[in-house]
């Protein structure tokens, strides 16, 4: 149970990467947590705008079913595109964003992180 515990804190404290205030393509991110598909991430994010309850419930879910992984050690990647911004349980604006390697230029996944879209035309949906 305390490891339990433990894995859900640290996820909550490493998925939610705080490099700026705002994020747009090419940013640099180091990721410690990340998503395979954009459902994943999308499930994550709208858990998050509700309750820290239900965040981690979905966190937990993503990470067990083997869609969203901890990654250790963190890797740099870059900014793809920016999906959209929302507001989480917190009230702190938040971003969700589309990841690739810039050394080999794959699609690597998709990740929150706290900050906003850099401007609004960058978003896709």
């Amino acid at each position: 149970m305390k490891i339990l515990i433990l894995t859900l804190i640290l996820s909550v404290l490493t998925l939610h990467t705080a490099a700026g205030n705002t994020w747009s393509k090419n940013d640099k991110v180091t990721v410690f947590f990340m998503c395979r598909e954009e459902k994943d991430i999308m499930d994550v994010a709208l858990a998050d705008s509700t309750t820290l309850q239900k965040y981690l419930t979905v966190l937990t879910t993503k990470q067990f079913g083997g869609n969203c992984s901890r990654i250790f050690p963190p890797i740099l990647l870059s900014v793809y595109s920016v999906i959209s911004g929302y507001q989480d349980h917190r009230k702190k604006q938040m971003s969700i964003l589309k990841l690739y390697d810039p050394n080999t230029d794959l699609q690597a996944g998709y990740i929150l992180a706290e900050g906003s879209p850099a401007n609004a035309k960058e978003t896709s949906h």
